[in-house]
């Protein structure tokens, strides 16, 4: 087979996942390999494509991250010997390795043993796993199983479920928004310092009962708001960094700040410096460019003694695969407009007191979505990254369909728990008419593919439906629960 082809990422993780290979393989040195345990896959997030697995090298167990590659040559080409992030890899899985590579090296100069695995499948075998997982991936992306079958279902039942869980998918949303802000609380109560460890919640927070009487303070609301916001703005590639970045530096922190008449500036400073966005050498800075790092040094030498919290790394972020105006370093910019919004301009009394006031839903929505675009301004209008220009300058730090998407993700499921939570029964109601109004403007594969094959086409517009077909898709469809499914049931039977 030639070794210069391409093979999609699907068939190595297909053949990892069912050990589509003879299984008694050695690495190219020589040393025996058992697993015990493949790992984890990372679907979303960059990285290493398995985490946590366990495998036996020569004599001893390791536990860490498996990389796949077509070729033994893929790691270096696509800079995992430069990043940290593929620094707890304790084996590199290549299809080919036509050079007989023995090793490949992490960025902290650790050697990592490679195995070839087109040396335990037979030619044949693997030509024939090569179509069969192209055909099947390429075929059922974004398909539902029940495709076929759905030309004597009712359309009002499809329509009818779908919807149902598209007010399941905002129940999850709240659920975990209100456990977080339980946390909060206990956080606060006992005076302990976030991040905080799961085990660390102890019986006695998994046993209490909270009342409203728990949830006064506004730092507490305005934290998991902070939290949730940086969540949406990170999209799925960055949004576990951008949490710990909001509990890294946390309204608290913020807080202490508040009178400074430069407090935007100080925002901008302390989330760009504990991110990392700086931490790499730049060679080529033009006027602009030196100007801003002097000026964001010089605000930093003014706090930075105030602030003991984590420093992230650079390589922790994700831009590959991203447009540039969805890098981290754009969506911390908006974001650091929203926090100043919540700290000096009340915000999200603000958003409360649009809710209350205006009835009509779309006028809501409209009102709403005001609230949460940022124009681009200052350094991050004409930069995507430190050094580097853009060609042309951003609009919007935050647009329109990133602002819907705060809407449904944020501002609904965080209302509808702070509703619950005080007992307004009547604008919980009001909310969710707005979750069942808004208008999805951004489309959405998986989504538009689905409302085609129920022959929904115009309701994955609206985000009630779109949320339900995005859970009918991962949690019944992609996970063979066919059989769990309204939908399904009445297909297949």
């Amino acid at each position: 087979m030639n070794q210069n082809v391409k093979v999609r990422e699907e068939v190595l993780s297909s053949i990892w996942k069912n050990q589509s290979f003879n299984k008694n393989i050695k690495t190219i040195d020589g040393s025996q390999v058992e697993i015990y345990n493949i790992g984890v896959e990372n679907v979303e997030y960059g990285g290493p494509d398995f985490s946590n697995a366990k495998i036996r090298i020569g004599n001893l167990v390791f536990v860490g991250d498996v990389e796949l590659d077509t070729s033994v040559t893929d790691w270096k080409a696509h800079g995992h010997n430069l990043d940290k992030k593929y620094n707890r890899v304790i084996i590199q899985i290549s299809l080919f390795n036509k050079e007989h590579i023995p090793n490949v090296y992490s960025k902290d100069g650790r050697k990592i043993p490679t195995v070839c695995l087109s040396e335990y499948i037979e030619k044949s075998r693997l030509e024939e796993l090569i179509i069969q997982i192209n055909r099947k991936t390429a075929g059922s992306a974004n398909k539902i199983k029940c495709s076929n079958y759905l030309q004597n279902t009712d359309v009002n039942l499809q329509s009818e479920f779908v919807k149902k869980l598209g007010v399941e998918r905002l129940r999850k949303k709240c659920d975990r928004m209100f456990f977080r802000l339980k946390e909060l609380a206990f956080v606060r109560e006992l005076n302990l310092k976030e991040p905080v460890i799961r085990y660390d919640l102890n019986q006695s927070f998994i046993s209490r009962v909270f009342s409203y009487q728990d949830f006064q303070e506004i730092e507490l609301w305005q934290q998991l708001f902070y939290e949730s916001l940086f969540e949406a703005l990170g999209y799925s590639k960055n949004k576990k960094n951008m949490i710990h970045l909001t509990q890294a530096v946390n309204i608290n922190v913020i807080k202490k700040y508040s009178e400074r008449e430069d407090l935007l500036d100080v925002i901008n400073t302390l989330l760009i410096k504990v991110a990392g966005f700086l931490n790499d050498g730049y060679t080529k800075l033009d006027d602009s460019d030196q100007d801003y790092l002097n000026k964001l040094e010089e605000k930093w030498n003014e706090i930075k003694n105030d602030y003991d919290g984590r420093m992230f790394d650079n390589s922790l972020w994700n831009f590959a695969k991203l447009r540039p105006q969805n890098f981290p370093t754009i969506r911390v910019a908006g974001g650091t407009v929203l926090i100043h919004k919540i700290i000096k301009e009340n915000f999200i009394e603000l958003l409360l007191n649009k809710i209350t006031a205006i009835h009509k839903p779309e006028t809501l929505i409209n009102a709403l979505r005001s609230a949460f675009i940022v124009k681009a301004d200052g350094y991050w209008k004409n930069h995507y990254t430190v050094g580097e220009s853009s060609n042309t300058s951003l609009k919007f730090f935050v647009g329109g369909m990133r602002a819907d998407d705060i809407i449904v993700n944020v501002v609904i499921p965080f209302f509808s728990v702070y509703f619950e939570v005080f007992g307004k029964q009547d604008l919980a109601k009001k909310i969710l008419v707005v979750y069942s109004t808004i208008i999805q403007r951004e489309d959405n594969s998986i989504v538009k593919n689905i409302s085609e094959m129920l022959n929904m086409r115009d309701s994955w517009k609206k985000s009630i439906y779109s949320q339900g077909m995005l859970e009918l898709f991962r949690n019944y469809c992609s996970r063979d629960k066919c059989l769990e499914c309204e939908i399904g049931k009445k297909a297949f039977n």
